[in-house]
């Protein structure tokens, strides 16, 4: 039997959309999630949102490998996703961030005041029940991940941690851990989409 390692990329598309099979989807990740990086460090120059674009730009991807037509090697087409990411990010951020890769976009002190002038007693409450409940879903979701994957979403996310000290606090390696971070998404959002039932008495 033909492990997934050794099918060509286009196999390895075609094994992804016919048969839904996410081990095929994995391998590609597998494949080029360093170098996507890599080229989207080069153009942000700050480790955490060059992690969170190359997670939207394998999002994107998985939901729209079929628009791939063959005409460039893969790995192209990729970076071509990466590069119309980081376009939207800048387009997005150009008056929020001050462009300075060695202080890791620095936020402009000013936005956000419009918002706070508009806080009621009343918008505070009502923001503190959904909020409360967006956590009590994180907690859920939680749950029902596999170990190791809860716990690199734990620790990225709720601890706040970089590639570098969860690196160095699981004794694997930087790649391994945005692989990690990337699956464990990955199983978090299909748990959602799918809106599994997460115990007797409570559902999504």
């Amino acid at each position: 039997m033909v492990k997934i390692k050794d099918l060509k990329d286009s196999e390895l598309i075609d094994l992804y959309i016919d048969k839904n099979n996410k081990d095929a989807f994995g391998e590609i990740y597998d494949r080029y999630v360093s170098d996507v990086y890599r080229f989207i460090y080069s153009k942000i120059g700050c480790k955490e949102q060059s992690e969170s674009i190359t997670s939207d730009t394998f999002f994107w991807l998985m939901d729209n490998i079929g628009k791939y037509n063959h005409k460039s090697q893969l790995k192209t087409f990729i970076v071509g996703v990466a590069f119309n990411k980081i376009k939207q990010f800048w387009s997005k951020n150009k008056e929020s961030y001050e462009v300075n890769v060695d202080d890791d976009f620095i936020e402009d002190s000013n936005s956000g005041d419009s918002e706070i002038e508009n806080i009621s007693s009343e918008n505070i409450e009502t923001s503190y029940e959904k909020h409360k409940n967006i956590a009590s879903s994180i907690k859920l979701v939680l749950s029902k991940l596999a170990k190791k994957y809860r716990e690199i979403l734990v620790k990225r996310f709720l601890e706040e941690k970089n590639t570098k000290v969860i690196s160095r606090e699981l004794k694997i390696s930087p790649e391994n851990v945005r692989i990690r971070q990337f699956r464990a998404i990955r199983s978090a959002r299909n748990l959602i989409n799918k809106k599994v039932k997460l115990s007797s008495k409570q559902q999504w």
